[in-house]
């Protein structure tokens, strides 16, 4: 990686922010724009294209998520690293992120200097990460492990399906049991997990993983 040019590939669908970011990072001479894009898939193909030092990305592109662009590069073993523009610390994906490796987590509200400094920590190969966010996966790891070991394989199933907005007589049917063994099923996944509605399970299920198919590493 060449550290005297910083060669960085841009990803925002809002125009005013891509120029802003553009132009923040014309100005320095130790940085090149090589792509700027306004949707996921353009983005991608530009990495792939230019193989650059750095992809600054929003985590909500269009047509293709920053987190999604973060799986193809892991996954076609491509040397980018990701830094995820966010406007929202709280994001699940946020977290969803940091466990699979990206180099770099930025707000949106940063400061310009902020900005310049995390994306010249990256080139150097070090990850820019808030603490507080390092210490929100840590807690969530550590959730998601403690409740993936007390639920049976058939309660992550229900909690999977409930999560996808089915109703117990769906989850019945998906599942081939009757609709009293689900409402049992619930039962012993609320005392399990500490929850008592459904959309407090939903939102659990989504936070740790298992409502959206993305289940963190065990730790």
């Amino acid at each position: 990686m060449n550290h005297t040019s910083i060669s960085v590939v841009v990803a925002d669908d809002h125009p005013v922010v891509l120029h802003g970011l553009v132009s923040l990072l014309s100005g320095e001479p130790d940085f090149r724009v090589l792509a700027a894009c306004n949707d996921g898939v353009t983005a991608l193909e530009a990495i792939a294209h230019h193989a650059p030092d750095i992809a600054l990305l929003d985590l909500r592109l269009p047509k293709m998520t920053g987190l999604e662009i973060l799986d193809k590069i892991s996954n076609q073993s491509l040397n980018t690293r990701v830094v995820i523009l966010t406007a929202f610390t709280e994001d699940h994906d946020v977290l969803v992120a940091i466990s699979r490796g990206v180099y770099g987590i930025i707000l949106k509200d940063a400061v310009a200097n902020a900005l310049l400094g995390c994306l010249r920590t990256v080139s150097m190969g070090n990850r820019c990460v808030p603490p507080e966010l390092l210490r929100r996966e840590l807690h969530w790891l550590t959730e998601a492990a403690s409740i993936d070991q007390v639920l049976t394989e058939r309660e992550r199933d229900v909690t999977r399906l409930i999560a996808e907005g089915l109703s117990n007589k769906d989850v019945a049917e998906r599942l081939e049991i009757s609709e009293g063994t689900v409402k049992l099923h619930v039962h012993h996944i609320y005392s399990k997990t500490g929850v008592s509605t459904r959309p407090d399970l939903i939102a659990l299920a989504n936070r740790i993983g298992i409502g959206t198919h993305r289940k963190p590493p065990s730790l």
